[in-house]
């Protein structure tokens, strides 16, 4: 059964008479009670113009009155709602004044509410907060602490519920990294759906409080945050979550280093990528495309050429090395990598130091080239004092 609270106010009617004025007046024994402990309400009664006057305790639940219990001065204090919780005793008894003390035992937050005490038309309010457990929060039909798969640039629904909860109850949404987290509540549509139950035979009033986007976008900056639904009563410092993390799902990004210029006949270079992508790739699943159609996956070497594979930090760490730079190989390389996601292609240029721009093409064996790229090479790299028999 969900659990309830109410805030405290005091409301106190005087009603003025031409004489000394009826006045009633309730003190709260034990402020702010705890589940479980014993409620003192007394209500000192005073200047009462006839001695048969009628107190009366009542209690008040979303507008809905009902008597607690009636106490009379020919009549012993009894309960009319039959709580055995609820007691009320006498005290202090004169013609003209009198106390009357309600007593709950085992608070339970289905007893908050507001209390009054009457006598004469005189009326005076006390509201009682009872703060108990919270219930669970949840998310869509998710397990809390699940890992969820979405798509890249889909549109998906999220919506956070928590029923039968404390009218004043707050309910918030939450985007946390291990960095912090962002409230993210305005992207919600709230919704508070307030109800009244009757537990132990006593009225109480509780909510059911969600939180709903029915287009809400997926975008790869989610994956691996998590998304947090909190609800919190902040009054009594109690809250209670529930979490999925966003395993966003997206093709390979290629990110290519640059600047790669190098000297004719430099020995042991390297081309290198990062790839990030959700399914992660392997080996396989990436290649270096050379001229003449030829393609080198990691782990394997044709001629100069050699491609190596390096998984970090979740990411995949691509390279191709030559082993000795020819004129015929500063041109620019494709590289591919694929997942079920789909398929990403990105490019390195490797050229020559002082070249204004790289061949486009490469050579046809690993050490040279007969093509025009590879005669302007070597004019840029030793000068015009060439001499060339046809």
């Amino acid at each position: 059964m969900g659990k309830t609270s109410c805030l405290v106010t005091l409301l106190l009617a005087i009603c003025t008479k031409d004489i000394e004025s009826t006045s009633v007046v309730i003190d709260l024994v034990n402020s702010n009670p705890s589940m479980g402990s014993t409620l003192k309400l007394v209500c000192k009664v005073a200047a009462l113009s006839r001695p048969d006057t009628i107190v009366y305790w009542k209690r008040t639940v979303a507008s809905v009155q009902e008597d607690v219990t009636h106490n009379s001065d020919v009549q012993p204090p009894f309960n009319d709602l039959k709580i055995e919780r609820y007691t009320v005793s006498p005290s202090d008894w004169s013609p003209t004044s009198r106390t009357y003390t309600l007593t709950i035992t085992n608070i339970q937050p289905q007893d908050c509410g507001s209390y009054e005490c009457s006598a004469e038309g005189i009326t005076t309010t006390k509201d009682i907060v009872v703060y108990g457990d919270m219930n669970e929060v949840n998310i869509n039909s998710y397990k809390n602490g699940e890992i969820v798969d979405f798509t890249e640039e889909m549109i998906t629904s999220l919506k956070c519920v928590v029923n039968d909860t404390a009218r004043n109850t707050a309910l918030k949404a939450y985007l946390t990294t291990s960095n912090g987290r962002t409230d993210i509540t305005n992207q919600f549509l709230g919704k508070t759906s307030p109800k009244i139950v009757t537990i132990e035979g006593i009225r109480a009033e509780q909510s059911d409080l969600s939180l709903t986007n029915d287009k809400f976008p997926i975008s790869r900056q989610y994956n691996g945050k998590d998304f947090v639904c909190e609800a919190a009563v902040a009054v009594a410092a109690k809250s209670k979550s529930a979490k999925i993390t966003l395993n966003v799902l997206h093709k390979p990004e290629i990110t290519c280093k640059g600047n790669n210029k190098y000297d004719l006949g430099a020995v042991g270079v390297s081309l290198s990528c990062i790839v990030s992508a959700n399914p992660t790739i392997s080996k396989d699943q990436v290649k270096w495309h050379l001229p003449n159609n030829i393609t080198l996956s990691p782990g394997e070497q044709t001629g100069p050429y050699r491609a190596m594979f390096n998984e970090k930090d979740g990411k995949a760490e691509v390279k191709l090395l030559i082993s000795k730079v020819h004129s015929g190989h500063f041109i620019t390389y494709n590289i591919t990598a694929k997942n079920t996601r789909g398929t990403a292609v990105s490019h390195v240029t490797l050229s020559l130091i002082g070249a204004s721009k790289p061949a486009v093409q490469g050579p046809s064996d690993g050490g040279s080239s007969s093509s025009i790229p590879s005669i302007i090479a070597l004019v840029m790299a030793f000068g015009s004092h060439i001499v060339f028999s046809l």
